[in-house]
């Protein structure tokens, strides 16, 4: 290894990347077969593009998100990220559970290989669903 500061794991540059705001730079993070699910989905929407795509129609929703690690991540069992963020206009906190493949390459770096997004108050994750769910439709071409 050469004199450089240790590379932040995957995980980390996710949470750095999602605090400023940069939502295009998620998708490098991710793994090609990876995954986004949070309980307003009945099941997870796989393959990179389709789960940047839901999360970042998520990340629309969620103003002013401040996160902070919920504990210390070993890079073997999924990072847990606490964060406080409004939705709709209603405060909220959540969990982001990050699943992924550490590297020791600096090319690669890790991969995020899942995301579960959880929201709370219940009116918050209601609020916030539907307003996803509009933002889909409106994407789909639906009425």
């Amino acid at each position: 290894m050469s004199g450089e500061p240790h590379a932040a794991s995957a995980a980390d540059r996710f949470a750095a990347l999602l605090e400023a705001g940069d939502r295009d730079g998620l998708i490098d993070l991710m793994d090609a077969e990876a995954w986004f699910g949070c309980p307003a989905h009945v099941e997870p929407h796989t393959g990179r593009d389709v789960a940047h795509f839901i999360l970042c129609q998520w990340l629309s929703v969620l103003e002013d998100i401040a996160i902070t690690p919920a504990g210390p991540h070993d890079g073997r069992s999924p990072a847990l990220y606490h964060f406080t963020a409004t939705a709709e206009g209603r405060p909220c906190e959540g969990v982001f559970r990050l699943e992924g493949r550490e590297s020791h390459d600096r090319e690669s770096r890790g991969q995020i290989t899942g995301i579960t997004l959880m929201l709370r108050p219940l009116v918050a994750l209601e609020a916030a669903s539907h307003a996803v769910h509009l933002r889909l439709e409106r994407h789909s071409g639906g009425a």
